[in-house]
């Protein structure tokens, strides 16, 4: 809802293998990744997003309820641009969406 507040197009996934298939489909500028997702986890969703050839200019930010060094280290590994802990300042996610000047969306929940 924020991102189509700001203007931009939105797209919702519902887990990793769905975040993959639609960032597939639709080679977004950037993707808000949940890390804690069902069936297929949102690191192992960037891992293969940053794998394909069309996946390694999207900038990913990985979304997590935890602040632990652990839990923010592996998305970074896995490739995320930006982290955010949930639930995320409208200050915080409106500076990740200044660095765009045009953008579709895609929004993991």
């Amino acid at each position: 809802m924020v991102v189509e507040l700001s203007g931009m197009d939105a797209f919702v996934a519902h887990d990793g293998f769905e975040a993959v298939e639609l960032a597939e489909r639709l080679r977004p500028d950037l993707i808000f990744m949940q890390v804690g997702q069902p069936r297929f986890n949102g690191a192992d969703a960037i891992r293969r997003i940053r794998y394909a050839p069309w996946g390694r200019t999207t900038r990913i930010c990985a979304l997590t309820t935890k602040a632990d060094w652990h839990t923010l280290q592996t998305p970074r590994s896995a490739g995320c641009d930006y982290c955010l802990i949930k639930p995320a300042a409208m200050a915080e996610i409106d500076a990740i969406l200044a660095l765009l000047p045009r953008a579709h969306q895609m929004l993991t929940s």
